[in-house]
């Protein structure tokens, strides 16, 4: 008896117990650091919402690539901007579908925004550039 690809993608989509992340629930800039079974991934999100990436890690991915995530797959079935536990995750980059070993583990790594420097206005304030304020040109070897 063969299952029934949509059955399982149910199964991927309601169960509970299979822990993974959707894309779209994470920010600009976050991290997903994934372990599959072959390999480790970096994979830097600057836009989560349409799953496009930076990813680096694999034999494909030894430099940083330009790629969107489409998500997980087991088998036939499918769940889209995810990445999940005991899948395969799919990537896209330059017209080629590249496929990982199941994913062992994961964890994210948030962005923080960065906090102003404490006192920067004023040390800018008091910074005095003499061409910003119409100083003579400067004279290479006495020349003008």
């Amino acid at each position: 008896m063969s299952a029934n690809p949509n059955t399982l993608l149910e199964q991927v989509e309601v169960n509970p117990s299979l822990e993974g992340v959707m894309l779209r629930s994470l920010t600009p800039f976050d991290t997903i650091c994934v372990r599959t079974y072959n390999s480790d991934y970096r994979i830097f999100l600057p836009d989560p919402k349409r799953g496009r990436v930076l990813v680096e890690g694999g034999r494909h991915f030894v430099e940083p690539v330009e790629a969107v995530v489409n998500g997980s797959t087991l088998g036939g079935s499918f769940k889209v901007g995810w990445i999940g536990i005991g899948l395969r995750i799919e990537f896209l980059t330059k017209g080629i579908l590249v496929s990982t070993s199941p994913v062992q583990s994961f964890h994210v790594e948030h962005c923080t925004p960065a906090e102003p420097i404490s006192g920067f206005d004023s040390v800018m304030q008091n910074f005095e550039d003499p061409y910003l304020l119409g100083a003579a040109e400067p004279r290479l070897n006495g020349l003008a």
